[in-house]
């Protein structure tokens, strides 16, 4: 190797080393964290979604939006729009249960007849 390559090849080792190349990457600072109640508390709705299949999931569904949304001051502003987008897109999901058709008081063709008292026996 000639002296002029070898001195050029040291020169940029050292000037690569002395601006910024070092292999530690710069502090980031940690990200915000939602307080550890209220994870608990959406983590055990979602898994109560999770744990029903069909409409039985809509009553959990609708109690994750509510304690989202009341716990929404909480939560880091860099997470309410996703989570508030993912449990909408979520309880959107989970379909109501049909409403049960009510019965009727009596069938149709039928009269409810009252007790009369026997006619001539004077009552």
């Amino acid at each position: 190797m000639r002296w002029p390559s070898a001195w050029l090849v040291a020169s940029s080792v050292l000037l690569l080393a002395g601006c910024g190349g070092s292999s530690t990457p710069p502090k980031q600072p940690p990200a915000p964290k939602i307080p550890a109640a209220v994870a608990h508390q959406l983590a055990a709705d979602a898994d109560a979604i999770a744990a029903n299949v069909g409409c039985a999931g809509h009553g959990a569904a609708t109690k994750l939006l509510n304690d989202l949304t009341a716990n929404i001051s909480q939560i880091p502003a860099r997470y309410q729009e996703p989570l508030t987008t993912a449990a909408n897109d979520l309880a959107a999901r989970v379909p109501a249960c049909a409403e049960p058709k009510p019965k009727p008081d009596k069938p149709p063709g039928e009269h409810k007849h009252k007790k009369h008292g026997h006619h001539g026996d004077g009552n």
